[in-house]
């Protein structure tokens, strides 16, 4: 979609505006929390490609707006039933009932605002894919200048009474001049930009019937590629994961908290399913880079959450490691294609993911005396589940196209693709299962840091493997830059792994040497 300038100067005002009344309401709100931060303008950016994607079916594929909005209400229904029953059927008395008469109201009286809590998001869903429909994504987001606005008076006659910045004319002159100019901006946004979307529109209307006459051409067609999203990578991961609960544990899995390992699952799933479509995207050559940055990720996350504390040296080594790591990578994407912002974005988002997955891992092995390869268990059978609703409702119809016909294109055997395929699975049932029970031992950052190791061995095997058909994977290629990184990433990251195990083990033995002097100190022998 491409915008003019009086467009793009519309829809910046009404940005402003809409921000200036939410600027007003929460002028004196409290902190928040880096993670609540990051998730929310994650959830944001997901949400507004959720709108971008069902806008490109309504008009690549004639799919009716009403019927979008109904299948999209259904899978959503199908998801939270399996949560709640999983999560809160069995606690419904404490979560709902009884949380309700602590409030002094009544079930009754709840059910019906509940109701009409539905007919709103019913009209609001209605009123919103319609005009998805009609005047497109940035339109509709547009109009929610109109609803600010209306919001303005809205509150003023509900709350203006009870709290004074909800008045249309608020005692604090900043909070009024704020409120006065966020309804004036919001709407006179929206009719700018309305009235520069139509002269838009008749003048890119005129300039192609223009162009139409001089080439001669009456008709226009437009070709779609063949879609190939089976996702069979994802199912063997979540195989891996499901065989490395099969290993030895001191726990049977009857006797693991199932239901507390849904939280962990449900954001692994997340982080697969953005870092998947952002290779599909972005290429796998971005993706090499930016998934470096989960050792930035694993080392944040864990000094916030897990309260990981780290000596100087063990942040030099672990700034090695990632400087070794990020120079092989770029090594190997030093020649690659653009990307798309999409796709970069959908990884970063799940890479962070992803490290946030393996930070609740570690709590739970830590707090909940969860077995680590339980754990990966678990975590590998929510996901085939999820991934098996996913290939019935969407590939089991087109396996002879999506799979079959693609093997065939490529000039090769099911059979062949199948043994690679059970080799794959089997890698990632390896890599589980070092994984995880080496998270039970050493903790996220040590087995982040470990990546360091899979860098300097990578640059060998794709020397024996890619050397005699591309010049750049071997030890020492004929460009001097590039033999010049890659022999420094390959002794930056062994060396960095081996800095860090040292810097952390006289760390701990210096840290409890100090915790057993306090002891001696205070008198305490146990």
């Amino acid at each position: 979609t491409r915008f003019s300038w009086w467009q793009l100067a519309a829809i910046t005002v009404v940005i402003v505006g809409v921000g200036m009344k939410s600027f007003v309401n929460t002028a004196s709100g409290s902190n928040s929390l880096i993670l609540g931060t990051i998730l929310i303008l994650c959830g944001c950016f997901m949400h507004s490609l959720t709108n971008i994607i069902n806008e490109y079916y309504i008009k690549r594929y004639d799919f009716p707006p009403t019927r979008l909005a109904g299948f999209t209400g259904l899978y959503s229904i199908v998801a939270y039933a399996v949560y709640f029953i999983a999560w809160s059927s069995w606690r419904i008395q404490e979560q709902i009932v009884d949380e309700i008469h602590s409030k002094d109201s009544t079930v009754a009286w709840v059910a019906l605002w509940y109701f009409l809590f539905t007919l709103a998001n019913f009209l609001h869903a209605a009123g919103f894919f319609l005009l998805l429909g009609r005047i497109g994504n940035v339109g509709t987001a547009i109009t929610k200048g109109l609803k600010t606005g209306t919001y303005v008076f809205i509150s003023h006659s509900i709350y203006c009474s009870s709290n004074d910045k909800y008045c249309v004319f608020p005692l604090d002159r900043w909070q009024r001049t704020l409120t006065l100019l966020s309804a004036i901006l919001s709407i006179a946004g929206v009719v700018a930009y309305g009235y520069s979307t139509k002269k838009y529109n008749q003048a890119k209307a005129k300039k192609e019937k223009s162009k139409i006459v001089d080439d001669g051409q009456g008709e226009t067609s437009a070709s779609g590629g063949k879609d190939t999203v089976h996702l069979l990578t994802f199912a063997a991961n979540a195989l891996g994961n499901l065989l490395v609960g099969f290993l030895p544990a001191r726990k049977p899995w009857f006797k693991c908290h199932w239901r507390r390992a849904l939280i962990p699952s449900a954001v692994d799933l997340v982080s697969q399913v953005l870092i998947q479509f952002g290779v599909v995207l972005a290429g796998a050559q971005i993706f090499t880079i930016l998934y470096n940055s989960c050792i930035v990720w694993t080392v944040v996350l864990a000094f916030v959450f897990l309260k990981t504390r780290f000596s100087w040296w063990q942040l030099a080594a672990i700034t090695v490691v990632i400087v070794g790591v990020g120079m092989k990578s770029f090594v190997n994407t030093a020649s690659g294609s653009n990307s798309l912002i999409l796709g970069t974005i959908l990884i970063l988002c799940g890479c962070f993911m992803h490290s946030l997955t393996n930070i609740i891992n570690e709590y739970y092995i830590k707090r909940y005396d969860f077995p680590p390869t339980r754990l990966a268990g678990f975590t590998g059978l929510y996901s085939i589940v999820a991934y098996a609703v996913y290939f019935i409702a969407w590939s089991s119809w087109r396996i002879q196209e999506q799979i079959v016909d693609e093997i065939h294109s490529k000039d090769s055997t099911v059979a062949w693709v199948a043994l690679w395929y059970f080799l794959f699975t089997l890698a990632n049932f390896l890599h589980a299962a070092g994984f995880f029970l080496l998270l039970g031992r050493i903790g996220n950052v040590g087995t982040a840091i470990t990546k360091g190791l899979k860098t300097g061995t990578y640059v060998f095997i794709s020397h024996a493997i890619y050397c005699s058909s591309n010049d750049k994977y071997c030890v020492f290629p004929l460009d001097r830059w590039q033999r010049t990184l890659t022999l420094l990433s390959a002794i930056l990251s062994i060396a960095g792994v081996i800095a860090y195990g040292y810097s952390t083990k006289k760390y701990n033995q210096a840290k409890a040497k100090k915790e057993k002097s306090k002891i001696v100190a205070d008198g305490q022998g146990v």
